[in-house]
C-alpha cells in the first residue's frame, strides 16, 4: 500500500478497536473494558491511561476493585453497569486523579450507593443519566464537595424537587443541569 493509499483509508475511518495490542499504542490514554479480566490486562498501562470506559454486566464489584492502580484515569464512563454497586465505587474514590464520573443507565449505583463519591478526592463533574433520579441520590451528590458540574437526564421522582433545591444551596459554586 502506498502513502497515498493509506492516507485515503486512514482519512475515512471512523472507527478502530483493537483488542490487546497495547504495545502498539503505549502513550493510548483511552481504554474500554467488558470485563474483570479486561480491566486486568490494563494494569500494565497504569501511567496512561487518562480516559476508561466501562460498558456491560461483566462490570461488576470485583471487576471495579481493578481500576485502583489506574493511577492516571482522570475520567471514567459507565454504561449499563447493571452489576455494580456501592461496593463496586469504593476503589474509585482512591483514584486520586479522577475528575470526572458518568453513570448511563447503572440502575444499582443511585442512592446510598453513591456514597463512596463523596471521598473522591478531585472529582469535580458529576453525569448521571437515570430513569428516575430521586432524592436519595441526590442528596449523597450534595456532599460532594468538589463538585461543580452536575448534569442529570432522567425524569425527577416526586421526591426529589426539594432534594435539587438543597444540591444548589449545599454545592453553590456548582452548576447543575436537569433534563429529561
Amino acid at each position: 500500500m502506498n502513502r497515498r493509499t493509506s492516507e485515503s483509508v486512514l482519512g475515512a475511518l471512523a472507527l478502530l478497536a483493537l483488542s490487546s495490542c497495547g504495545e502498539l499504542a503505549p502513550n493510548l490514554r483511552q481504554r474500554e473494558a467488558t470485563s474483570a479480566s479486561e480491566l486486568a490486562r490494563l494494569s500494565a498501562d497504569a501511567r496512561t491511561i487518562e480516559l476508561l470506559t466501562l460498558s456491560g454486566r461483566g462490570i461488576t464489584d470485583a471487576a471495579l476493585a481493578r481500576v485502583e492502580p489506574l493511577t492516571a484515569v482522570r475520567t471514567i464512563v459507565m454504561l449499563d453497569c447493571d452489576e455494580a454497586s456501592a461496593a463496586g465505587l469504593e476503589p474509585l474514590a482512591k483514584l486520586r486523579e479522577l475528575r470526572e464520573l458518568v453513570l448511563y443507565d447503572c440502575a444499582r449505583l443511585e442512592g446510598a450507593a453513591l456514597e463512596p463519591l463523596q471521598r473522591c478526592a478531585k472529582l469535580e463533574t458529576v453525569r448521571l443519566h437515570a430513569k428516575s433520579v430521586d432524592a436519595a441520590t441526590l442528596e449523597q451528590l450534595a456532599r460532594c464537595k468538589r463538585l461543580r458540574s452536575l448534569r442529570l437526564t432522567g425524569s425527577l421522582a416526586p421526591d426529589a424537587e426539594a432534594a435539587l433545591a438543597a444540591l444548589r444551596t449545599a454545592l453553590p459554586d456548582c452548576i447543575v443541569v436537569a433534563a429529561k
